[in-house]
This record gives structure tokens, sequence and C-alpha cells, in this order.
């Protein structure tokens, strides 16, 4: 039976944190002599603060693997620390090799032989089992599972979702907020670590009704938690993406009726709501955000193809490409190393200029440009 951790003890940034708790409480136990709910409270404390010395850098490096041996170990009911090399096998077996190509177990390994080495046990992934199973794993080329290809999805949708989330009074909290979390990374050109990235404090609106978006990490940079004043700082006029404003406000109504704008810490995301723990959202986060947003629409991806965060960004590139705005806007807009880079990887040649693209970035263009956008908007949008 599984010792139920004090609330105290759960917050940390060290994946294995939990795990970690839990085999130095019962070590702590069997040295008194007594059960671990016996133990004094200094003991316990003494053992959350023994495990909170470790790199920031742990929980980006290690969170979502460590999290995925965890969930194995859960289904098959093993331990996940400590842990034998057998269980490593097996993990690398019958979970690992579905999805993940033998050459890319380093990561997973690492996270569990880095959980052990901290503990100062013996690291269970490390050895020839392990490294001749991996190769038996990628001679047979064994990946059951094929990862669809991701794919742009359109502007117009992203406009039809910030319509619904102003004007659908019955929308529910869920929906506005996955709805303002995809449009402002839409927006922002960013992709999902970008928004999840975005903390309490970093979105803001003025008496001029502007949208102030504050950027903590970037693609290609590193994540940077505190704020350095190097952040990226985008300022949208109120008539540069028609909606976004109210959008915004609506989502703070919802956070301050709730009691979340008051409750959650600096260090919360923005888009999270009363009792969600956000300190280990990653990129997947953005994901489940848009499909909420896409299940509200009706949209499907085809088959052997889908939308993730990136289907974002794909989007903003073909978007402001295809409605004439200029390379070098599009490059800096887009935190592109090189135009290059955008236009191969990035920017859907068959993307046309919807009215989607005027709206979420037709304020890019000069303002001579912006004319020929407004036929593009349908008779019928909203009028603000």
């Amino acid at each position: 039976m599984r010792y139920e951790l004090p609330d105290k003890l759960r917050r940390s940034d060290l994946p294995w944190h939990d795990e970690a708790v839990e085999y130095k409480l019962f070590a702590a136990a069997e040295e008194c002599g007594c059960s671990v709910e016996e133990l004094p409270p200094v003991v316990t404390a003494a053992v959350s603060r023994e495990l909170r010395g470790l790199a920031s850098s742990t929980e980006a490096s290690y969170g979502k693997h460590w999290a995925r041996w965890v969930r194995f170990c859960g289904a098959q009911s093993l331990c996940p620390l400590p842990a034998s090399t057998t269980a490593v096998l097996a993990w690398m077996v019958l979970d690992l090799c579905q999805t993940v190509a033998a050459q890319n177990f380093q990561p997973y390994l690492s996270a569990v032989n880095k959980a052990h080495e901290h503990l100062e046990l013996q690291k269970p992934a490390v050895g020839e089992r392990v490294s001749a199973t991996r190769r038996s794993i990628a001679a047979d080329a064994v990946k059951l599972v094929v990862e669809p290809q991701r794919i742009r999805v359109s502007a117009d949708v992203i406009a039809d979702a910030l319509d619904e989330a102003v004007n659908d009074p019955d929308a529910p909290d869920e929906l506005v907020r996955a709805t303002v979390a995809v449009v402002i990374d839409s927006v922002c050109c960013s992709r999902g670590d970008t928004g999840v990235g975005i903390k309490v404090g970093d979105v803001k609106t003025t008496a001029q009704r502007q949208v102030v978006v504050r950027l903590r990490r970037h693609k290609g940079e590193v994540r940077r938690e505190e704020l350095t004043g190097q952040e990226r700082v985008l300022v949208f006029e109120s008539d540069a993406v028609v909606g976004l404003y109210e959008l915004v406000k609506r989502w703070e109504f919802i956070r301050s009726s709730t009691g979340v704008a008051s409750e959650v810490a600096r260090s919360d995301s923005y888009y999270a709501l009363r009792g969600e723990r956000s300190d280990r959202w990653t990129q997947s986060k953005m994901d489940s955000f848009l499909q909420v947003v896409l299940q509200q629409q009706g949209v499907e991806a085809p088959a052997g193809f889908s939308y993730s965060y990136h289907s974002l960004r794909k989007m903003a590139a073909s978007s402001i490409k295809c409605i004439g705005v200029s390379d070098q806007r599009l490059q800096f807009f887009g935190r592109w190393k090189d135009i290059a880079t955008a236009n191969d990887r990035y920017v859907d040649a068959a993307c046309r200029d919807t009215y989607g693209c005027y709206r979420l970035f037709g304020h890019l263009l000069p303002a001579a440009d912006r004319l020929c956008g407004v036929a593009k908007r349908r008779d019928d949008m909203c009028q603000w």
C-alpha cells in the first residue's frame, strides 16, 4: 500500500520528487524502527528539503521521460524507484518501442538512471543487457505505432473559435480557456512550449484596449522561469486582431469570478484553473487546448495526419506569407534564424489568403494593404 504524501511535499520541480520522498521516508522509518506514519514532522521536512537541490534544468530535461516510466510501472504493478534492470528491459520492449525509435531511447533511460543516481542507488538502465535489447529492437525496426504527420490548421477555424468564445454567453469556462490559449499562441506565431510558458502577469490589457503579451520562452533558446528583462513583448493594438481584447477580458473575468486570480502564484500558468498543477506543463498541454477547440468546431485531421501545437505555428507562417507580408518581417516575427527554414518547413504554399489569415495577421501588413483584407471577412462576422 502506497503512503499518501502530505500535500506540502508534492510541489517540486524534481520530476521524481514524489517517488523519491516515498523511498526516503520508508528508509528513514526503517532506520528509526517505526512506521512511516509515526515519523516526526521534522524528518519528513528534512527529506523534502534534501530533494530540492537538483538543478532547475532537470525538470525540462527529464520530466516527461520520467512521467512515462512512472505510468508504465503503475500499469504493470512495478516499483519505479528503486527499479531493476529487468523492469527497464520490460519498459523498452512493451512500451517505448511502440512509439519511440530505438536510437531515441537514451533520454528515457537517462531519466531513470538520473533518479537512481540522485538517491545514490545503482543505475538500472545501463549495461550489456540494456544495450543488447536496444540493438535487437533497432534491428527488428519495432515501431508498432506510426506517428501521424502534423499539418497546418486553418486560420479560419481559429478565427471562428475566437468569435464563439467571445459571443456565446453559454461557452464553458474550459472552452474559453482553451480558446484564449490557442489564439494567443497563434497570433504570437509561437509554439506550444512558448504558449504554456506564459505565466500569471504575462498577459495584460490596457485602457486603450491593447493586449500586451510577454513571452518567456522562445524556440531555440533556454527556457526562462524568472524574469530577466530580455523577454519578448508583443503589444497588439485595439484593431490588430479583432476580438482578441474581448477574449482576454472574458478569460480574466472567469479567472476572477472563480477565485483563480487570487489564489494562484505568479509562477503558475496564466491558463491554470483552480487546483491545477501547472508547473510541469509541457507542449502536450497546448495539444490538449487545441483538441478542445477543434472538437467544438467539428474539425478532425485526415487519416494519417494530426493537428498539434506545431500546427498553429505552421498556420501562422503560411497565413503571414500568403497575405503578402515581407519575408523579412515573417522571419523576425516568427524568430526563425533564416527565411529558408520558415519557407521550407513551415509555409504551406497551398494556403489561400482567406478571411482568417487577414483576421489574425493582417495587422502585419502596411496600412494601405490592410484594406484588401476587409473583403475577406465574412458578412456575418460580429460587430465589435
